[in-house]
C-alpha cells in the first residue's frame, strides 16, 4: 500500500478525480445535485451560510492538500517541497475560484464573495498546516540520533 501511496500516477489519479468530484459539486444545480444532498428550500439563513462556508473551507482545503501530495512528488527531483506548496495552493484557489464564476451560468446558483474569501481561507489553512508539517519534519531530521521530538 505504501508503494501505491508513493507512485506519482496514482497520486495524480487521485487529485484529478477530487478536483472533478470539487468541481461537480460546486458548480451543480442545487435543485438537481449530480453528488450530495439538494440545497435546502427557502431563503438562505446565517446557520445555512455557515454550514455551506464551513464546507467551501473545508473542501477547497483537501483540494489544496491533493494538489501538493501530487506536486510534491512530481516535482520533488526539480525543486523545493515549498515551491509545491505555493502551486499547489494556486492551483486549488484558481479551480475554486473558476468553479464559483461557472456557478452564475446556473439559475439557481451565483458567485459569492462569502463563498470566495471561504475558498481563500481553505487554501491558506491548508497551506500553513502542510508547511508547519515540511517544518517539523526538517525538525525532526536534523536532530541527532537517540533524541525524539
Amino acid at each position: 500500500m505504501r508503494a501505491l501511496l508513493n507512485d506519482a500516477r496514482f497520486r495524480w489519479l487521485l487529485t484529478l478525480t477530487y478536483t472533478i468530484v470539487f468541481f461537480i459539486l460546486l458548480v451543480q444545480p442545487g435543485d438537481k445535485p449530480v453528488l450530495g444532498p439538494r440545497v435546502p428550500e427557502g431563503p438562505p439563513s446565517f446557520g445555512r451560510d455557515m454550514i455551506f462556508t464551513a464546507g467551501h473551507i473545508g473542501l477547497v482545503a483537501i483540494l489544496t492538500g491533493f494538489w501538493w501530495w501530487a506536486l510534491e512528488r512530481t516535482l520533488s527531483k526539480h525543486s523545493s517541497p515549498f515551491k509545491a506548496l505555493v502551486l499547489a495552493m494556486a492551483v486549488a484557489l484558481l479551480v475554486a475560484t473558476i468553479g464559483e464564476f461557472v456557478q452564475t451560468l446556473s439559475p439557481d446558483r451565483h458567485a459569492s464573495l462569502l463563498d470566495l474569501s471561504a475558498n481563500a481561507l481553505g487554501t491558506a489553512t491548508a497551506g500553513v498546516a502542510l508547511w508547519l508539517r515540511g517544518r517539523l519534519q526538517a525538525r525532526r531530521q536534523n536532530q541527532p540520533l537517540g533524541r525524539t521530538a
